[in-house]
């Protein structure tokens, strides 16, 4: 294996500390820093300055909607979560528990008091979403 390549998978990988991260993420190929990007254990003032290269990348990391939670307005890059990327997220969620129709309903009426995902918030969206994943 070469050393590209054992880069590529430190980049790629979960378990990569955030301070390996870091390094990676200032490397001089673009695929290593989008991996990076797209990495949850990077840290998030690395996130935030790589999202103007990675927008997508790094909306679709898995802390995103964690960090939206604590601070909706962190992203201060262009990039923001509409309704419907927020419902693809929760709909792929969704899809990985089997839940039913009827189950999606009872838990967003017993928790919302609503019977839609479209009478949602956005931020009570992302809420349902970072629910959704903490489910195994």
């Amino acid at each position: 294996m070469n050393n590209y390549t054992i880069i590529k998978k430190l980049a790629q990988d979960e378990t990569t500390s955030p301070e390996t991260l870091r390094e990676l993420a200032r490397h001089e190929d673009c695929q290593v820093r989008q991996y990076v990007a797209k990495n949850p254990n990077t840290p998030v003032e690395v996130l935030l300055n790589i999202c103007f290269e990675f927008p997508s990348e790094v909306i679709n990391n898995p802390v995103i909607p964690l960090l939206l939670l604590e601070d909706p307005y962190i992203l201060t890059c262009e990039i923001f979560l509409d309704f419907n990327q927020i419902k693809a997220l929760t709909d792929k969620e969704i899809r990985r528990l089997g839940w039913t129709k009827d189950q999606g309903r009872n838990y967003l009426f017993a928790k919302y008091g609503k019977r839609s995902r479209l009478q949602l918030t956005d931020t009570q969206m992302v809420e349902f979403l970072v629910y959704l994943r903490s489910i195994t």
